[in-house]
Parts: structure tokens; C-alpha cells; sequence
């Protein structure tokens, strides 16, 4: 297990390298045989997650990975270490409550519930972190909305991409890439509106 051949062993050994990191993940780069890219995310406090914040690690712990896998590549193995890049994403919903009045705590909970499911170390369908690569699908909103607990039905759900300033049906995600939750609009309106 001290070698790295494989996708998997470079992934392995990286999160040794440091305890400060909380996922890696290793892709051959396009174009350029015996090239690999490892993307590592930095791990963020669970006491006190920040769901907003954007996860990018320190140039120094990107320098003491590179140093950690070039002493256990093959000689012909060349390691490239990044940064994750972030899609960065913003969501409108419209939600039918099941109650009446208003209710900040319900909004409170539909913005919670979005940014958990896009985290890079707690989100997904599994909470084991949001997938590299994965897109992003207004199906997948839904259901993780409609199953808070004071949310009748998801009306209507908007996202839009920032980069490309536009609003897209689904937000493509590159094998290098992870999202990032920039804003969330909820709103709400009773049953008989």
C-alpha cells in the first residue's frame, strides 16, 4: 500500500498524506499519457460547518501531497495536485406549504436541506459528500424539498448557473468539478393562493 499505480492507490494515499484532508480524487489527464491530476478537498470542522462556505485547500497542504505521492509514484508517472474547481449554482423554489402563515423556519429548512445535499463532504444521497462529476437535476431537488416535513408540494424550482449567468434545466458537472451553493430563494405560498 506504500505504491501508487492506481486511481485508487493515489486517492488512498493522499488522504494519508495529511489529516487535513477529507476526500481526494485521482483522474488521468486528457491528452497526456502517464499524467495523472489529483482533486483534494480539505476537511472543514463538524462542530461548526459552514455549509456555505466553499472548501479549497491551502497551496501548502496541495505542496506536501505532491511531495508526499512523487516519492511513492512509478519513475514514468507524472502528479499533477489541484484544487477542486466549483460549478457555482443558484436556487429559486416555490413551494406549496401544508400550513398556513408564514414560516421562516420552514424556509430556513428548505435553504439547510439544498445545501446539505450539494456539500462536497456531506451531501448526496448517501451524505458521504456530493459526487465528482455529478450532475445536478431538478428531479433530485424535488424529492430531497418534498421530503421536509411542513412542505406540501414543490411548485416550481429554478436553477441557475452564475458563470454562465443563464437559467439552466440541469447544471452539468465535470469529473474534476463539485458544487457550490452560492444562493437559495425560497417561496412559499398556502394551499388556497
Amino acid at each position: 500500500r506504500n505504491r501508487a499505480v492506481t486511481a485508487e492507490d493515489f486517492e488512498w494515499l493522499t488522504l494519508q498524506a495529511s489529516n487535513g484532508i477529507a476526500r481526494a480524487r485521482c483522474l488521468e489527464t486528457i491528452g497526456r499519457e502517464g499524467e495523472i491530476t489529483v482533486v483534494v478537498v480539505p476537511k472543514q470542522d463538524q462542530r461548526r460547518m459552514d455549509l456555505s462556505q466553499k472548501l479549497v485547500p491551502s497551496t501548502e497542504l496541495l505542496r506536501r501531497v505532491k511531495h508526499f505521492l512523487d516519492e511513492r509514484r512509478l519513475l514514468t508517472t507524472r502528479v499533477h495536485v489541484v484544487r477542486p474547481r466549483y460549478v457555482e449554482i443558484s436556487i429559486e423554489v416555490e413551494i406549496i406549504r401544508a400550513t398556513s402563515g408564514t414560516s421562516e423556519r420552514l424556509r430556513s429548512a428548505v435553504e439547510d436541506r439544498l445545501r446539505r445535499f450539494l456539500h462536497p463532504l456531506v451531501g448526496g444521497r448517501d451524505a458521504a459528500g456530493w459526487s465528482f462529476g455529478r450532475n445536478v437535476l431538478k428531479l433530485d431537488l424535488y424529492h430531497v424539498i418534498e421530503d421536509i416535513d411542513g412542505v406540501d408540494v414543490v411548485h416550481r424550482i429554478r436553477l441557475r448557473e452564475e458563470d454562465k449567468r443563464r437559467e439552466v434545466e440541469q447544471v452539468k458537472i465535470a469529473p474534476d468539478e463539485l458544487v457550490h451553493l452560492v444562493e437559495v430563494v425560497v417561496v412559499e405560498r398556502a394551499r388556497e393562493q
